[in-house]
């Protein structure tokens, strides 16, 4: 939830940015490469509960949903279409729920690919003194806003679609302010890796295992207070129960268990959970 938090934090620090973007029900559909179709909206409703991109092979029937928003509400979002027929036209749009009931489709578009005007050629007069090109002879390209589609654990988990300049602010605060990794997969895409911690495993200090290999209990206490033990398997079917440690120590056979390997515990002190934690039983001969 932390991490979930940062990246909400992210998008607040450049949301004027989206400002001067289409926002629904407009969209934008563009192609990106061979059969991959990138598919971006800004969502001005901070109520939308519900937002799925849908796909057909017609302008107005047979849309089937290829991806629903885990959060419907991001004021910034898309995916990178792969699946698509390949050599055939086809048409998007975009489902949407309001809190309340009230729900919308956008108008059905098809993919367009970007067009970059070419450099214009200057072409000297040989009358002129001065042959230098035009001030904003250098200035006429038209630019391409350039997308980076970042997925959440796994490709096709999307996350968000950001432009170039925002993904970089993005990627930045994930390395400085998390501790999660991020993955670039390509020049469109990424991979958002969630730290996970690490658990290692401690000893009980009261249900161990001795040289031996015979399970011993200690519990200093245990002719003040009442102390419970209850014996699982791994995967949490019961084995046995101590309902009352009848002394501070007390060593238990190995035919108490029912083969070698790991066995989970739980202790409890004055019916009050103690301590959950597991131990190995070694060869029992």
């Amino acid at each position: 939830m932390k991490h979930i938090a940062t990246f909400f934090f992210l998008f607040a620090c450049y949301s004027t940015q989206l400002l001067a973007q289409d926002t629904l029900p407009n969209f934008s559909a563009i192609t990106i490469g061979k059969n991959k179709h990138q598919i971006s909206w800004v969502n001005p409703y901070i109520t939308c509960i519900q937002l799925a991109v849908q796909r057909s092979l017609d302008s107005s029937n047979y849309f089937t949903t290829i991806y629903s928003s885990q959060y419907p509400n991001l004021p910034q979002n898309g995916i990178i279409d792969n699946k698509a027929p390949q050599n055939t036209k086809v048409y998007f749009r975009i489902f949407y729920v309001l809190k309340g009931g009230d729900y919308r489709f956008t108008a059905a578009k098809t993919p367009t690919t970007p067009a970059v005007n070419p450099t214009p050629t200057y072409r000297q007069d040989p009358n002129e003194v001065n042959n230098n090109p035009p001030a904003n002879y250098n200035n006429q390209k038209t630019e391409v806003k350039k997308f980076i589609c970042v997925y959440k654990k796994k490709i096709g988990d999307t996350l968000a679609l950001l432009e170039y300049g925002s993904y970089r602010f993005f990627a930045d605060s994930i390395m400085s302010q998390t501790k999660d990794t991020l993955q670039v997969i390509n020049a469109h895409e990424a991979i958002v890796k969630p730290f996970v911690l690490k658990i290692v495993w401690k000893p009980s200090l009261y249900c161990f295992t001795t040289k031996t290999g015979v399970v011993a209990l200690h519990f200093p206490l245990a002719m003040q207070r009442k102390y419970k033990v209850v014996f699982t398997e791994p995967d949490g079917s019961h084995l046995f129960t101590i309902n009352h440690v009848p002394d501070t120590d007390l060593l238990l056979e190995k035919s108490n268990f029912l083969h070698a390997g790991w066995f989970h515990f739980e202790i409890y002190e004055n019916d009050k959970l103690l301590e959950k934690s597991k131990l190995y039983i070694d060869k029992k001969f």
